[in-house]
């Protein structure tokens, strides 16, 4: 008898150890609410707001400067892209493939998917000569 009497001793104590915890826990949130609510009422200072050193640079041009990768076989080759700009309101991609097969080294060659992906990046497409 006297075991069962001092389980519930015990269970008595960790339900009061228990409400003492939840009762310090349920007053740390309300003053955390406090404090957040406070601090929601302030305006932002303009310290917390990172200033850029000077203007920023054209978000294009930044981007051009940094693509991953390295450049395309057609960008870096200035004969190559003259050749596809002069075709390009004749031929079609396959067709301009096969001549840069029949002009150019194998070396130099590109696929009609290369030629197409090139020519559709292009921003401003000169105008051939009719």
């Amino acid at each position: 008898m006297m075991d069962a009497d001092n389980q519930m001793a015990e269970l008595r104590q960790a339900l009061r150890d228990a409400s003492e915890l939840t009762a310090a826990a349920d007053a740390a949130l309300a003053r955390a609410s406090k404090a957040l609510e406070r601090a929601l009422q302030q305006p932002l200072n303009g310290a917390s707001i990172p200033r850029a050193p000077g203007p920023l640079p054209p978000p294009c041009e930044h981007r051009r400067l940094h693509r991953p990768g390295r450049p395309g076989k057609i960008a870096t080759d200035p004969e190559l892209q003259a050749f596809i700009r002069a075709r390009a309101d004749r031929m079609t991609y396959d067709q301009i493939a096969a001549a840069i097969r029949d002009a150019f080294p194998p070396e130099r060659r590109v696929s009609r998917s290369t030629i197409h992906k090139w020519w559709s990046g292009q921003s401003s497409r000169p105008q051939t000569p009719s």
